[in-house]
């Protein structure tokens, strides 16, 4: 088909060229030596000259204008036989076009007396012989006209615009280069005299020759007569070395002939073709003498490289030629299959771009001589739209060259496409009106559209177009869409002729069904649109209203289009269509016979019936040719079920791999837009059939979860197209052999699906942190009626950023199991969440488990590593099967996977931070687990301390504490690890320690406690923590001194308990300078004492000196069981604790030392009586150790006390302050106070009792 498509091109090249015919330039020799043939330098110069440089502006219709460049002129001696023949015709308006458009007379000369003797003469009888043919000049000369009465009565044809050109030798010499000019001025005084300008061979630029010419209502010489002399005499200056000036003057003078003969003809012929016109209801008028005339003015507009009034004539044309078949047939004469033609086979080849194949011109001027009423319409119709179409290519060629914009080039194209296209829609419809039989309207559009579609790929001389309608094209939408129209219609139409003329029985009507569906929309299309999306597509297709499928891709020509071109036109019957030929005498042409101008037979595109090769040859070219244009224009979807459509040729071509990769596209499509009988019916199995030659697997899974997901929607025998069994035999013989077609991951479709699971897996996690591991379940179920194993399965995750798609994660363990199995899954399920999750995979994976997807329902679990934070959507299930990957996708529901900052999963701190320098005591560690922890197990070490037992607190527990059991030591370290088991909120991890008696008080690194808990949380995780804790005494110890006399002190002792459980007192002693303080009372009475934490027991000493610097206390204590425990209180662990441990009888000692202060002033209160309410009373305080001056000051709370006396002074030499006080309450007051100096000040106090008792209680006063 390339091959004719280039054949095509070349022969529309050459017809435009042929049509290419110069203006005529008649030579007349004025010399007595001849110069044409004899100097070659003046035959050459003329040869190489034949185009006009300067532009033109030539007028046309209706005042219009035109600016013409570089118009080809061709120059022709008088004796030229073609010369001759031209003015034995010109008679005839057919061929007024032809006449020469200017005389040129050559004089050569050397000096005057050869003028004057022999040139002169001579070229006046010339110039009189041609004025004799003017309008008003009298006689007929050899040139007179004859023909149509019309035409010999129309002196504008007679005019033959006249110019003398001298030629001027090469000059030697002065004296002969003067010779030269005096020559030359006396031929401008000679004949640019106003003798000649009544001639009106000669007009300025200013004078309007068309326009009056064209009116025919005045003297048409008026417009074209000139006042004054006229400028017609140019010269050819031959300088040394062969070199010609005098060019620019010419070609300016030969310009001005040839307006002045084009405007004058095209006035002749307006007034010739309207007379014509307007006589066509005439008896006799003859249509083909009309067609004759009417096509040498569109011819000459042709000349003239005015294209658009040449369309436009052969539209006119075309109008007047319906205009008669009209009148023809209301007067009797009916249209029949005779007069619009034969179906000659060499007829059926269409010929819309070969005008001259029928040379009707030949066939009219045949007619003029009696054959009249021989023209057929099949021929007229085919003639006119062929002219039309090679002008307007030819105005295609001449914007690009004239470098219009590309816009404009492309509106001329698309102007000639949808010409084509309404000329071939009309034309059909003819044929098919007259009877035509099928496979002649078959074989003449399928020619046709093959012609308009090789003419519009094409920029000029016969190439094929590398602009955007190019197969390198990708730019003109519009253009490849038309292109696209015309290689499907011509591609139904080459299967219909392949199915009638039995060579293509077998599947050309499937294909037929095929290339009809591509206009229809999908069925998945929203319902309530009309049309075919609400009918079963296979009905639609077999319905015989589908026949017109074709004529719908073709744009339909319109009353409008004709209405337009009759506003158009110059005469009022005028409308649009078709052109006219170009005047060449040829003679008939067979099919298949040679081009004009050309050493190679015509191609023929009918010539692909003849054998199958070729016949399956241009179904190929022409499907690949659609697909191409569909392509280009946006049609996709057209383009892969053109090419599939012909698969079954290329398996039997043996190119299997290309029809697979076709029926692959087709397939899909279909799959997409719901096409489903036709994809059981013709495309899916015909996939499978290349696919088993290949040994395709990763095509025969894709193929088989396409069937299987389609096959619930499919009825009757389309249900059972597709042989399961038989792929799963071949997947599984194939094993690691075979072709693959893709690199990519095969798509499962709809034979698995896989959804969020709602049960099994429920629990599991789709919150985590960074640093987790995630577990999901999903519900996966499949199609496959056999179970299919699987390596290396994943869930891709896609990380969300911003409402963008970002990276793509894949999980790291995934697993399978059945559905119906609920058992091992929920095992399994316990197993994850309680385990880690890695091993549970990895034992899974040793046993040969959770790689298989059985057939129906599943439930995977995936599991991934949480590296990053951000919200992952999971997309799509991966995994590899009979040694290649697929891959199936993941509903909207799928859910969302969300990773947080990673926040501690378990956290350690001691309860108190301290440690007690004891021999043996419990410490307590807080542990608490946000979420979930299991199988978790607890350690600590210090240095120094070892460590006996462990209990465990749990929160909400009201149960006695839990003792751990010992998991055994850690490598290097002695301290055990203990089992605290599964972990859920908080709990309290209770230690017996021994060998803290030593550790530093007060400091902070005293003690530092390494703690190391192993738990899992997905994974196998171990938290360790350096807790620094605060050694501290378990007692602090204190005294108060109270003077009770100048030699004698009472020692307050005070021991308070820091310890967080109770004890038991059973001793204490106190020592100054390694004696023994007596007490105040019997040790028997006062002890055993128990003390709760932070209680304090306070014991009197009497001592008799204070010279000591110290003072040690030894105190002797049992812990014990559960004193001071509240329910629910802050040392309910502590005791809890105690109680199970064996640590509560065992005795233990307390040793401390208490500083004695400085001595210093005392003083000592005393009442003077009975306090009494509202009773004065003398408080005397007598001072002791202190300095004569000593100051002091007494102060007592506002409202309790009325002070009389100096409150405040210095102690006199007595050592005796005393002031009388009122008491203003009754109750326990607190006494005023003595203050000594700066520091040491004393008080007391008071208790007031009501009248009839009082009681005095001192407190400590120093």
């Amino acid at each position: 088909m390339d091959a004719y498509q280039d054949a095509t091109r070349r022969g529309v090249s050459g017809r435009a060229r042929l049509q290419e015919h110069p203006f005529v330039i008649a030579l007349e020799e004025c010399s007595t030596t001849p110069v044409l043939g004899a100097n070659d330098v003046v035959s050459e110069f003329l040869s190489t000259h034949n185009k006009l440089d300067l532009p033109i502006n030539l007028q046309v219709l209706n005042g219009r204008s035109r600016r013409i460049r570089d118009l080809e002129v061709k120059y022709l001696p008088s004796e030229d036989e073609t010369l001759q023949r031209i003015y034995r015709h010109s008679g005839s308006s057919v061929n007024w076009f032809r006449r020469p458009y200017a005389k040129v007379y050559l004089v050569c000369c050397d000096n005057l007396a050869d003028y004057k003797k022999r040139a002169r003469p001579r070229l006046r009888e010339l110039i009189e012989k041609n004025d004799r043919l003017r309008p008003g000049g009298g006689g007929d000369g050899d040139h007179a006209l004859s023909g149509s009465s019309g035409s010999a009565a129309n002196p504008l044809i007679q005019l033959t615009p006249w110019l003398v050109l001298y030629l001027q030798g090469a000059s030697n010499t002065p004296q002969t280069q003067q010779q030269h000019k005096k020559v030359f001025q006396m031929i401008k005084d000679d004949f640019n005299s106003s003798k000649y300008s009544s001639t009106a061979m000669y007009y300025n630029s200013a004078s309007t020759g068309a326009a009056s010419g064209a009116g025919l209502g005045g003297n048409p010489m008026a417009a074209t007569a000139h006042k004054g002399k006229a400028d017609r005499v140019c010269q050819l200056v031959i300088k040394p070395g062969n070199a010609v000036d005098g060019w620019e003057d010419l070609s300016r003078l030969l310009g001005d002939c040839v307006k002045i003969s084009f405007e004058c003809r095209l006035g002749a012929y307006l007034s010739e073709v309207r007379n014509l016109a307007l006589l066509r209801r005439t008896p006799g008028w003859s249509f083909d003498h009309f067609f004759l005339v009417k096509g040498s003015l569109a011819h000459m507009f042709e000349q003239a490289h005015v294209y658009e009034e040449a369309v436009r004539e052969y539209y006119e044309l075309e109008v007047i030629y319906t205009d008669t078949l009209e009148a023809g047939a209301g007067d009797g004469g009916a249209e029949t299959s005779g007069n619009f033609g034969d179906q000659d086979p060499a007829d059926e080849e269409a010929f819309i771009l070969h005008p001259s194949r029928k040379n009707l011109r030949s066939l009219c001027k045949r007619n003029e001589a009696g054959n009249s009423g021989s023209l057929k319409e099949f021929d007229v119709r085919q003639y006119l739209f062929a002219k039309r179409a090679l002008l307007m290519l030819k105005e295609v060629w001449a914007a690009a060259e004239d470098g219009a914009g590309e816009q404009a080039i492309r509106q001329k194209r698309h102007e000639l496409a949808r010409l084509g296209q309404q000329f071939i829609s009309s034309f059909t419809r003819k044929l098919q009106r007259h009877s035509f039989r099928a496979e002649f309207v078959d074989k003449w559009v399928f020619s046709a559209c093959l012609q308009l579609a090789s003419v519009l790929t094409m920029n000029g001389e016969g190439e094929e177009a590398d602009d955007a309608v190019g197969r390198a094209g990708t730019g003109d939408r519009v253009l490849s869409g038309i292109l696209a129209d015309l290689y499907i219609y011509c591609h139904s139409k080459l299967l219909k002729l392949g199915a009638t003329l039995s060579l293509d029985a077998k599947r050309s009507r499937r294909r037929q069904k095929v290339s009809k569906s591509m206009i229809f929309a999908s069925p998945k299309a929203p319902k309530g649109s009309g049309g075919a999306e609400e009918s079963d597509p296979m009905a639609i297709l077999d319905d015989g209203a589908c026949q017109s499928f074709e004529e719908e891709l073709i744009l339909m020509e319109t009353e409008a289009a004709v209405a337009a071109a009759r506003e158009a036109a110059v005469m009022a019957e005028s409308a649009i269509h078709d052109a006219g030929e170009d005047g060449e005498d040829l003679r008939d042409q067979p099919r298949g016979s040679m081009e004009p101008g050309s050493s190679h037979p015509e191609a023929t595109s009918l010539s692909c019936l003849e054998s199958r090769e070729g016949y399956n040859l241009y179904v190929l070219s022409l499907a690949r040719e659609a697909a191409e244009a569909c392509r280009r224009c946006g049609r996709e979807r057209q383009a892969v079920q053109l090419e599939a459509n012909n698969s079954d040729i290329l398996i039997q071509q043996g190119e299997v791999a290309q029809a697979r990769r076709l029926l692959e596209q087709q397939c899909r499509l279909y799959f997409e837009d719901g096409w489903l009988q036709l994809l059981a019916d013709l495309a899916l199995p015909q996939l499978v059939e290349c696919q088993l030659k290949l040994g395709d697997r990763p095509g025969l899974l894709s193929s088989l979860s396409m069937w299987l997901t389609m096959k619930g929607e499919l009825e009757g025998a389309a249900a059972q197209k597709v042989d399961e069994e038989a792929i799963q035999s071949a997947l599984e013989d194939l094993g690691g052999k075979g072709e693959c077609s893709t690199a990519s991951a095969v798509d499962l479709h709809g034979a698995v699906r896989v959804s969020r699971s709602e049960s099994g897996g429920s629990d599991l996690k789709v919150l985590a942190q960074k640093n987790d591991v995630a577990v999901l379940a999903f519900t996966v179920d499949s199609l496959f009626p056999f179970p299919v194993d699987v390596k290396g399965a994943a869930v891709m995750l896609s990380k969300h950023k911003g409402g963008e798609e970002a990276s793509i994660a894949p999980t790291e363990w995934v697993y399978f199991s059945r559905a119906s199995d609920t058992n091992h899954l929920r095992a399994f399920s316990e197993r994850l969440r309680t385990g880690s999750a890695p091993d549970a995979f990895a034992e899974a994976a040793g046993r040969g488990e959770g790689s298989q997807i059985a057939p129906g329902g599943n439930v995977m679990f995936a599991a991934v590593l949480c590296s990053e934070v951000g919200k992952y959507q999971p997309t799509e299930l991966t995994a590899t099967a009979y040694g290649f990957q697929f891959r199936c996708g993941l509903g909207e529901d799928s859910g969302l996977l969300a990773v947080s900052e990673e926040e501690p999963r378990v956290t350690m701190a001691p309860r108190k931070g301290e440690i007690y320098q004891l021999d043996d005591q419990m410490i307590a560690i807080d542990v608490e687990a946000r979420g979930e922890a299991f199988a978790c197990e607890i350690g600590a070490f210090s240095r120094g301390l070892a460590f006996k037992e462990a209990w465990a607190i749990r929160e909400g527990d009201a149960g006695p504490p839990e003792r751990l059991a010992d998991a055994g030591a850690r490598g290097g370290v002695d301290s055990p690890l203990y089992r605290l088991g599964d972990l859920r909120g908080k709990a309290t991890l209770v230690l017996r320690v021994e060998g803290a008696r030593k550790a530093a008080p007060g400091r902070r690194d005293g003690a530092l406690l390494d703690c190391e808990l192993s738990y899992t949380s997905g994974l196998r995780r171990t938290l360790a923590r350096s807790l620094a804790l605060s050694a501290v005494a378990p007692f602090e110890a204190s005294v108060v001194f109270h003077a009770a006399a100048e030699d004698r002190t009472l020692v307050e002792l005070r021991v308070a308990s820091a310890l967080p459980w109770g004890v038991v007192a059973r001793s204490c002693e106190l020592t100054a300078a390694g004696e023994a303080v007596s007490g105040l009372f019997p040790s028997e009475d006062l002890l055993p004492a128990r003390l709760a934490p932070g209680a304090t027991l306070t014991l009197l000493y009497e001592l008799q000196s204070r010279e000591c610097g110290k003072l040690e206390v030894e105190l002797g204590f049992d812990h014990e069981k559960g004193h001071g425990a509240e329910p629910g209180g802050a040392i309910a662990d502590w005791a809890a604790a105690m109680e199970a441990s064996g640590i509560w009888g065992e005795r233990q000692t307390f040793r401390g030392e208490v500083a004695v202060p400085a001595k210093g002033p005392r003083a000592v209160m005393s009442a003077g009586g009975d306090l009494r309410l509202g009773e004065a009373t003398t408080l005397t305080w007598r001072v002791f150790d202190g300095e004569i001056g000593l100051g002091y000051e007494v102060r007592c709370e506002e409202g309790l006390w009325v002070l009389a006396g100096q409150t405040m002074g210095t102690v006199g030499k007595d050592g005796v302050v005393a002031l009388d006080c009122i008491p203003l309450e009754s109750g326990s007051l607190p006494s005023p106070e003595l203050l000594l100096g700066g520091e040491g000040a004393s008080g007391g106090k008071v208790t007031v009792k009501p009248p009839g008792t009082q009681t005095l209680n001192l407190t400590p006063v120093g």
